[in-house]
């Protein structure tokens, strides 16, 4: 940390302004930028395996890294990952049975096509999850899901929702998955897609 000789906020600038991250920087560094600059409040597992793909491209660069850049890679790493598989639409229901699971309907880009997928299961998360397990033989279990909001005077005109999920595949390689929108079922689909897509790259 820097001595400064000054108080930032008497010529108007502030401390977290004054923040970079570099190669040498911990996971609390970056956890603590997307939580202040950003509303986003990464799960301690999502710190350090975010802050591992930061410290990648510190290390690569050899420069530090800004709040800006930061969320830059953030979207790349996990909110624009698109194979192989992308969420085009979706419908939700309620089954006929007395246990009220909920039905997803989807269609999902996959190889340059749209094919829809069904599933059922105990709410929609887990229904559109059967759904990719069974139309495409996705071999991976859930083993994490936190979610908040976003408020709107942290980043854009309206509150919307953060969602993420961790997937392991059956040799124990997990990795998470982000989804954010102003719905909240819109959001965790995403984060398991995001997750799919991410784990689908393990040892490629």
């Amino acid at each position: 940390v820097p001595y400064l000789p000054i108080d930032p906020m008497d010529v108007g600038r502030a401390y977290e302004g004054i923040i970079r991250v570099n190669s040498q920087s911990g996971k609390g560094g970056v956890a603590y930028i997307m939580e202040n600059d950003f509303g986003i409040e990464l799960p301690r597992l999502l710190q350090v395996e975010f802050s591992q793909v930061v410290q990648k491209i510190t290390d690569r660069t050899g420069k530090e890294m800004s709040g800006d850049g930061i969320f830059e890679t953030f979207e790349k790493t996990y909110l624009e990952t698109d194979a192989p598989f992308t969420l085009e639409s979706y419908k939700v229901a309620s089954s006929d049975t007395v246990d009220g699971n909920s039905i997803v309907t989807a269609v999902v880009g996959h190889g340059g096509e749209s094919v829809a997928i069904s599933g059922e299961g105990n709410g929609p998360i887990n229904a559109f999850f059967t759904g990719l397990k069974e139309r495409f033989g996705v071999n991976a279990n859930l083993t994490d899901y936190r979610e908040h909001a976003i408020h709107a005077s942290e980043r854009g005109s309206r509150t919307r929702a953060v969602c993420f999920i961790r997937l392991a595949n059956a040799h124990g390689e997990q990795r998470f998955g982000v989804g954010i929108n102003e719905n909240t079922t819109t959001a965790s689909l995403k984060a398991i897609v995001s997750a799919v897509n991410r784990l689908s790259t393990v040892g490629g």
